[in-house]
């Protein structure tokens, strides 16, 4: 099945961001390409969601319990997110474009070269059944949560003939009190329904983007080192000048790439970090006060959460552990049987290419897996925090 819609969402000129491109398509999220009549769905579609958004803030002073409905935003964090993210999307449009075109470019030359193949190939699988595994996973998540809550909800209605207000907490809302009324609160929780899956459609096209950034990149670097063993193959001095050179132009480029991308990233990632710390602190503390099918659901979130928080932070350091080899890479190739000329010029390459390509969260936070387990740490001693006062 998997292999079936990778196969049908596969475009040759984009090798492994084929199916972020076909997501941001089908959703419509990426405007300038489409047609006139696309952009006005596009632009309701957006308007509706922002002022939807927009429109828990300007509840929270005028409410009389601003306290109350700002834990609710907290505690709804990470799905507040999808604001950010998009607006990050829109924000570095160009940007994005012209990175995608630039790695697809060059992905498509290594392609035909037999001695690269192998390793482009094998990121590219690993890259998007990574990616659809985790909208199967994300997808299931929040059709189980809206599933739940629009039962709850409809079972309270016709029993009861109002909205509990702590139902609100469980809907992505708009901050507000008790509803009454069935066709009022229909009406209401399907506009919640909508704005919930336009954040969750979202959330998936940022999270994939990037994650498909970062295993391209990571996958680049591994290529580059191939590239850098085998620039002495030749026995013609100037070839493997000009070898080494071109190595090294690479390494540049994906250097500037590197820092392109971080710095789209690393704001969103750090305002990330912030409210998936806290998420997880509040998720474990609530579970005492919930019965079994909350305790299920908390767990669900829990665990979702985390494997989001995985799923960055792994590939984060897959790019780390790359970068760290490129120096002993140069020393990998036929150096020893070289001219001392070109043997300066391996020297010289390994000392220029030993810098840790790192992406951020925020200036001080690497994406590895050290933040990743400091994390954990950080949501389970707020979470005894909470439980000791």
């Amino acid at each position: 099945m998997i292999k079936w819609i990778l196969n049908y969402l596969h475009d040759p000129r984009y090798p492994s961001l084929c199916i972020i491109l076909n997501y941001f398509k089908f959703f419509i999220i990426w405007e300038p390409s489409h047609t006139p009549r696309q952009r006005v769905v596009y632009r309701t579609i957006l308007t509706c969601y922002m002022i939807t958004h927009i429109g828990h803030f300007i509840y929270l002073p005028i409410s009389g319990q601003p306290f109350y409905y700002f834990m609710i935003l907290l505690k709804q964090g990470v799905f507040q997110m999808a604001v950010f993210k998009l607006f990050n999307i829109m924000r570095h449009i160009a940007d994005w474009r012209r990175l995608m075109d630039r790695m697809s470019q060059l992905e498509n030359e290594q392609l035909r070269d037999p001695h690269l193949q192998p390793i482009v190939t094998r990121y590219i699988k690993h890259g998007q059944k990574c990616i659809m595994a985790y909208w199967a996973m994300s997808i299931a998540i929040t059709n189980w949560i809206y599933g739940r809550n629009v039962y709850s909800t409809v079972k309270r209605m016709e029993t009861y003939g109002e909205l509990d207000p702590d139902d609100v907490g469980y809907f992505w809302l708009w901050p507000t009190g008790l509803y009454s009324g069935r066709w009022k609160v229909y009406s209401y929780v399907l506009w919640q329904l909508f704005y919930g899956i336009c954040s969750n459609i979202y959330v998936n096209g940022w999270d994939g983007l990037c994650v498909a950034m970062m295993i391209l990149l990571a996958g680049q670097v591994e290529v580059l080192c191939e590239m850098f063993k085998r620039a002495l193959d030749t026995d013609d001095d100037e070839e493997q000048e000009k070898n080494l050179v071109n190595c090294y132009k690479r390494y540049v480029e994906l250097l500037k790439a590197h820092n392109l991308c971080n710095s789209m990233m690393s704001p969103v990632l750090f305002v990330y970090l912030l409210f998936a710390s806290i998420n997880l602190a509040l998720i474990l503390y609530s579970v005492d006060s919930l019965e079994t099918s909350g305790v299920f659901l908390a767990a669900t979130l829990f665990g979702g959460l985390m494997v989001q928080l995985f799923f960055y932070y792994w590939h984060g350091h897959q790019i780390i552990y790359q970068s760290s080899v490129v120096s002993a890479s140069v020393y990998a190739s036929a150096w020893v049987a070289a001219s001392a000329r070109v043997r300066r010029r391996v020297f010289l390459m390994s000392a220029t290419t030993d810098r840790r390509l790192v992406f951020h969260a925020g200036p001080f936070n690497e994406v590895s897996l050290t933040t990743f387990v400091a994390i954990v740490k950080t949501s389970y001693s707020f979470y005894k925090l909470m439980s000791s006062t």
